[in-house]
């Protein structure tokens, strides 16, 4: 499996995996954790936790096995995983208040 490395500079790698699969992902920020909180409320009627996810990936990930691309079930599971990880526990505490 061909390890891809983004332009995203390395700070705080955190590692994940998806079955045989590898992510390196930078721990994401307030920015970061904003734009997919944005992604995930949208217009206020659906949540859209892949989108969100989705944002995490794209905005952090500083290197994957480039299957994870060409499998959508494997990119959905951790898309899924970087949302519920990251952005699920905003929503959360912002309903709480």
């Amino acid at each position: 499996m061909p390890f891809k490395k983004t332009n995203i500079v390395a700070k705080e790698v955190i590692e994940y995996s998806v079955g045989e699969y590898k992510l390196s992902l930078n721990k994401p920020g307030k920015s970061e954790i904003f734009l997919a909180f944005k992604a995930l409320v949208g217009n206020g009627q659906a949540m859209d936790m892949l989108r969100a996810g989705e944002i995490i990936f794209d905005t952090c990930a500083v290197g994957y096995d480039s299957e994870i691309l060409e499998d959508t079930k494997v990119l959905m599971a951790l898309c899924l995983e970087l949302a519920t990880e990251y952005v699920a526990p905003s929503e959360i505490e912002i309903k709480k208040k």
